[in-house]
């Protein structure tokens, strides 16, 4: 249904992972150099590398962030099909362990893009995935976590800095998954997907609901498991102990048709 491109611009030693690098190296250019004229949706963020001068030697300004983001606007924009969509996900947060960026930098940061896209931005045709939003939003919900991001981590999505573990890439994914969803042409016309409204029935967001599903069938393996350890050990004691089991037709038994104790018992 979709054939996607995917492009990480920039590394630890790469000035490409910044907005003021990407243009100046050519990065974006080179890219769009190799792509057809017909994305029918282009999904782009940059600003994490901005706002840390020692990553690659250079921090840009905000005026200087806003005129790279509006370049490199322009440059995606040459390869997005007529009808195409272009969604710009906002800077995740950095958190109080990342020596090398100010949180209060990336909510600036962001607060910049949000003049050049979204509703009331330069450019209101550019849908907006509030990345930053979200990840407070998982992290906060935590009451062990309720401080971040201004003065503590959240291990459930972050293990090194601003760096994202396994289990916050995949939440990262699937709320970047149900953005894009929904912009794909021909996927509504041709009944290869339902509409959100009419299949969003449990009122929560698709990625939320993902998530949920994985947490509600952990914890019922995590139930069951305990279940089984538990008779496990039951069974131990009583091999241990010499215990046997009462037959059901034992006088002793409360089941047996001739106990005084049996519900069953006859007059």
């Amino acid at each position: 249904l979709a054939r996607p491109t995917l492009a990480r611009l920039g590394n630890a030693s790469d000035i490409c992972g910044t907005s003021a690098g990407i243009l100046a190296g050519g990065c974006v250019a080179a890219l769009v150099s190799t792509l057809p004229a017909n994305a029918s949706v282009i999904y782009f963020s940059w600003g994490l590398d901005d706002v840390c001068a020692s990553c690659f030697g250079h921090r840009p300004s905000l005026d200087d962030y806003k005129n790279n983001l509006e370049a490199i606007y322009a440059t995606l924009r040459t390869v997005l099909a007529p009808n195409g969509s272009m969604i710009f996900a906002t800077t995740t947060p950095a958190p109080p362990s990342d020596a090398r960026r100010s949180n209060d930098d990336v909510v600036a940061l962001n607060a910049a893009a949000r003049e050049l896209f979204g509703p009331g931005g330069a450019h209101p045709e550019v849908l907006v995935d509030d990345l930053y939003a979200a990840i407070v939003e998982f992290c906060v919900s935590d009451p062990a976590t309720t401080c971040y991001p201004n003065t503590c981590d959240c291990p459930a999505m972050q293990n090194a800095g601003s760096v994202f573990s396994a289990a916050g890439r995949r939440y990262l994914a699937i709320h970047a998954a149900a953005e894009i969803a929904p912009t794909l042409p021909g996927l509504l016309a041709e009944g290869l997907r339902t509409p959100t409204d009419e299949a969003n029935v449990h009122g929560l967001p698709t990625w939320k609901f993902v998530l949920f599903a994985q947490i509600l069938l952990l914890s019922a393996v995590a139930v069951f498991a305990t279940v089984a350890l538990v008779a496990l050990e039951c069974y131990r004691r009583r091999r241990a102990t010499g215990a046997r089991p009462v037959a059901l037709d034992s006088p002793r038994s409360p089941f047996a048709l001739d106990s005084p104790r049996s519900p069953f018992a006859l007059d």
